[in-house]
This record gives structure tokens, sequence and C-alpha cells, in this order.
């Protein structure tokens, strides 16, 4: 077991220092979402948005297409919510609460008018968004399908929603609180990521407030972290697909971020080679654990292991199956199910060669 324990440590260590060397200048990127936009008058969005202007630092506004008329005060592209530093994302159509939302487990046709609608009364102003990010992060795999249909391929909720679709992309929301993300990026990074910040303007409307932000993006500026809008992510092909949302879900590096070992941490949406590699060792790992407990209570002490690991695989079957979504649970299952059936298998194909007479062979 000790063994176990210094291979494991041992292929951390390698992925720290590979990462390590591979993000040498810049471990972690920076994407901000400005939701519940109405750009009116001299709104606290309109301050917010300076802000960033200011600092020459993107963002990614929110915004509720319901009414434009309150949001736009001109149709010109020079305008503040036109500047280049700014990508507007559709955020929801009304932004009331149906169901469990806006957007999730509603009628198909009432679905499908919302996304339309919305899109439609956004290109009338010039504004052609590829992102969605659906009110209380609540959407559904038919979400998914129309939101392809016109045209919007990039999804920003949150890491636990429906990732169905392949042909989606996904940056899930990470961080809440402008403090937090302060607190996050004066911590140590070992390994690459994003950390998506999610604010709205009711969070920033006093002098104080302003501060505070003003703090975090100028000490994004002086750790020189990238600030990235949505689209740049598809331009620089960086992987931001269903697959390594997924692997956010494994285990292994469910368990790290929730602890907080090795530098992992929840707000950061880790790289995909990251990942990929932890999935790699948490296979490892179980593979290990398995054969050691089959060689140590069946082999030496001759358990009929047949029936043992038959046992756990039809467990882990019935408990994955009504799960299926369940996260890092069905994950961990799903993996010792799979390895208990090649174990299985291969105890009965043992079995079989032991039960051939001799002269029969």
């Amino acid at each position: 077991m000790n063994r176990v324990i210094l291979r494991y440590v041992f292929c951390l260590a390698v992925c720290v220092f590979a990462n390590h060397a591979t993000h040498a200048k810049s471990k972690l990127q920076m994407v901000f979402r400005l939701d519940d936009c109405y750009l009116d008058s001299d709104s606290a969005t309109k301050k917010i948005l300076r802000l960033f202007i200011k600092h020459n630092i993107a963002v990614n506004v929110g915004m509720i297409p319901c009414n434009p008329q309150l949001f736009l005060q001109a149709q010109h592209p020079d305008t503040l919510y036109f500047h280049s530093q700014i990508e507007i994302i559709m955020h929801g159509y009304r932004h009331k609460k149906i169901t469990e939302g806006e957007f999730k487990n509603i009628p198909y046709w009432l679905m499908r008018q919302k996304v339309r609608a919305g899109t439609d009364t956004l290109n009338e102003y010039g504004i052609y968004p590829l992102c969605f990010a659906p009110p209380w992060n609540a959407y559904d795999k038919r979400t998914l399908e129309l939101l392809r249909e016109n045209g919007l391929y990039m999804i920003s909720a949150n890491e636990f929603g429906d990732r169905s679709n392949s042909d989606m992309l996904y940056l899930p929301a990470t961080c809440y609180s402008v403090q937090d993300a302060i607190d996050q990026i004066n911590g140590k990074h070992y390994f690459g990521g994003v950390l998506v910040l999610l604010i709205h303007p009711y969070q920033i409307n006093t002098q104080s407030d302003l501060l505070l932000l003003e703090k975090l993006l100028l000490l994004i500026k002086n750790k020189n972290i990238e600030t990235l809008r949505f689209t740049e992510f598809v331009k620089r092909k960086q992987n931001i697909s269903a697959e390594r949302m997924k692997l956010h879900h494994q285990p292994l590096i469910y368990g790290l971020r929730k602890l907080q070992i090795m530098g992992f941490n929840q707000r950061i949406y880790y790289d995909y080679l990251v990942v990929y590699i932890i999935n790699l060792i948490e296979w490892m790992i179980l593979i290990i654990i398995l054969v050691l407990f089959h060689i140590k209570f069946c082999v030496t002490k001759s358990y009929y292991t047949t029936y043992i690991v038959g046992i756990v695989l039809l467990l882990g079957v019935m408990i994955i199956i009504p799960k299926r979504e369940d996260s890092y649970r069905w994950a961990l299952l799903y993996k010792t199910s799979i390895i208990a059936l090649f174990i299985w298998v291969n105890n009965l194909l043992q079995l079989r060669k032991k039960s051939i007479p001799k002269q029969a062979r």
C-alpha cells in the first residue's frame, strides 16, 4: 500500500512540474461575467463597465433581451456597450422564473419561442451573441439543442448542468465574490486554469464596492493575468468541451478541489490536460487497489472471487443506472464496476481453464 501512495505522489509531482513548465508566464486566466444588465441612464452597470474600460480589461455582459430599449441609448457601434473589451452574451429572455428557472422543464414550444425571440431582438440592434447564460443556471438537454439551432454554441452556467450535447462549448462560472477572487489570485497556483467570476450590478452599487472591484482589476494587471472574452477561447482553440467539464466531476479531482489539496480548489476551472492526467492517475489507483484486494483476500486466502466481484459489479450497476448524472459518485461506481468486470471475466476464464482436464488440453 505504501508503494501505491508513493506512485500517487510521484505522478502528482510530475503533473505539478510539467504544468509549471508549460505555464511559466501565467498559470491563471480570468473571465468576468456581469449578468442582469440594463444599461439605462447612469446606472451601476455603466459605472462598472467604465471601470473595466479604464483598466483595459475584458468583461462579458449578460444582457436580458426582453426590453432592449432600456439598455441601448443608440444604435451606434462606438457606444460604451460596444467597446472592444466588452462582449455581449444573451442572459435568458425576460429573466422570469417559470418552474426551476426560465429555460428548464418548460414546454418545448415555449422554450423555442423564448430562444428565438431573444436572439431576434438582439440581432435587430446589431448584437449577435454566441454565448448563452441561463438565469439561475437552469437549463436542460432541449435548451442546448435550441441554442445550437439559433446560432448560440457556448453556454456559461455552473459546473453541474447538462453536458450531453458534444456540439456545445461549456465555460461555467466558478467564483461569485470579488473578495473571493482577490484571495484566489493572491494564493498559490501550481496548475493552470480559468477563474470565471460571476457578478451582478446589485453586488457593486456603493463606492466601497467599486473600490474593491478596482482593487481586483489593479491586482490582475500587476500579476499579469490574462482576461478573456468568451469567444476568444474559440479563436485560440482552447479546449472548453463537454469532456473537460465531465472530467471535473471525476472522484479524484473533485476530492482534491473540495479538500484544497496540492493547491487545487473549486474556484478554478482547470486546464483539460491537468484534469485528464488526474483522471488517468485515478484509474491507476483504482486498478491497483482492486487488484491488491483480489490478491490479498481472494488468491492467497482462496476465497471464491467470482461471486465476490460479481456482487460488487451488480451493486455498482444497480446504483449508477438510476443516478447517471450524480456526478463524482456515479463516476467512481462506474469505474469500479468496469474494473470489477475485467477481474470477474478473468476469474471465469481461470476457473474454466482449471476445470479442463489435462488430457483434453
